[in-house]
């Protein structure tokens, strides 16, 4: 939007009725015809836009004056979208009013009536600003003697769709496609870019769920590139200005089957009570705010953990691997260092950028062996001293 556009949005929104095209004249003072013809050209684009809107008296209102509003629609388990507007309302739109609007669509819509038995505004779909789907997953299935397409999502059955692709005709009844679109006024035009095989098939289940829920796990090629300048073992020059815990005894514990260890601990007794020392990779040091690495990760917003795999919010050269607390490794890390009392109060605590060195792998359940006083357990990490139980008294 240009500034001219910019200025009549502002006049518009400004006033508390109408415009004509004699008020824009009078407001922004044009000098000539052409300035004229500029301002009436401005006026169009923002009409095709919908930011304007013409009446039938040659006036033009805003959006506001139209009860417009944009935001993100969220379709309900019913079909029934919402769109959260100003003021803590939403504008509630059932499924005849959607006009091919998916879920997570950008939209632009119009409040039309309000239902009083529940206090709530409804309204219409008057445009997508911004489609959200990419992908659609579905099945192959013969109608006669054609072959089509059915999308897995039941709410998708009534936008038209058009497979584009002459390679489908080559599935078979069953086979599990993943296609991506492209958006027309008609409805989606489809091309397959991945055959997932039959959905009768061990392990497509879950393929089809992760593609479903946008659960990708294939990072950017900007991703790996930035992965490349990350080292993988600490160097001296990032160790300086951090605190040398590496002699303390440190160590992780996790449950049998992690790959990945983000938290540590050491522990001293005191007369009083305890130091306690929690320390937490720093991953931060090597995702820097802004990179690929960062908005891929704030994208995922987490590891996602299915029945057979993880698909991890951070490359596994990542997570698995500098930004791990793996043990007999000096690791990066950020350190709260308690001083807990008898009682259990923390009496003070400061926090820190560290330098560790784990000294073993721990699981939930070794502990606990050495907790019920398994004799053999006890004897095979006897090197790790009285940290197990410094820890369960503290605790």
């Amino acid at each position: 939007m240009d500034t001219l556009q910019e200025q009549l949005i502002q006049l518009i929104n400004a006033s508390k009725k109408a415009l004509t095209r004699q008020d824009f004249y009078n407001a922004l003072s044009p000098k000539n015809t052409i300035e004229k013809i500029k301002i009436d050209k401005s006026i169009e684009r923002l009409i095709d836009e919908m930011y304007l809107f013409r009446n039938p008296n040659g006036s033009f209102s805003s959006r506001a004056q139209k009860q417009m509003y944009e935001g993100v629609l969220r379709i309900n388990g019913k079909g029934v979208g919402y769109v959260d507007i100003e003021n803590g309302n939403s504008i509630c739109i059932y499924p005849e009013e959607l006009n091919l609007a998916v879920s997570g669509d950008k939209v632009l819509a119009q409040i039309t009536g309000f239902e009083e038995y529940r206090s709530q505004l409804t309204g219409v779909c008057v445009k997508i600003l911004e489609h959200h789907t990419k992908h659609v997953l579905g099945e192959v299935a013969s109608r006669g003697k054609k072959k089509v397409f059915v999308p897995y999502q039941e709410r998708l059955l009534e936008i038209p769709m058009k497979m584009q692709d002459p390679t489908f005709q080559t599935y078979e009844d069953g086979d599990v496609l993943s296609c991506t679109v492209e958006f027309t006024d008609f409805g989606w035009l489809l091309k397959v870019d991945q055959h997932l095989g039959k959905s009768s098939a061990p392990g497509v289940d879950i393929m089809t769920k992760l593609i479903e829920h946008e659960i990708d796990g294939i990072f950017p090629e900007e991703v790996y590139e930035e992965l490349q300048q990350i080292p993988s073992t600490v160097s001296s020059q990032e160790k300086e200005g951090r605190v040398n815990l590496k002699d303390e005894i440190t160590i992780t514990i996790d449950g049998e089957d992690s790959k990945d260890f983000d938290d540590a601990v050491s522990i001293a007794v005191l007369e009083d009570g305890w130091k306690l020392n929690v320390s937490i990779a720093d991953v931060s040091h090597y995702v820097q705010q802004g990179s690929a690495l960062d908005k891929e990760a704030l994208r995922r917003g987490c590891s996602t953990y299915v029945t057979d795999r993880v698909v991890p919010m951070l490359p596994v050269e990542l997570s698995n691997g500098i930004c791990s607390l793996n043990p007999q490794v000096e690791r990066l890390a950020l350190t709260c260092s308690m001083h807990v009392l008898k009682d259990g109060t923390v009496d003070s605590y400061r926090l820190f950028p560290s330098v560790i060195f784990s000294h073993a792998r721990m699981t939930y359940t070794q502990v606990n062996r050495i907790l019920d006083h398994d004799e053999e357990t006890i004897q095979q990490f006897a090197h790790l001293g009285s940290i197990f139980t410094d820890l369960r008294d503290c605790a």
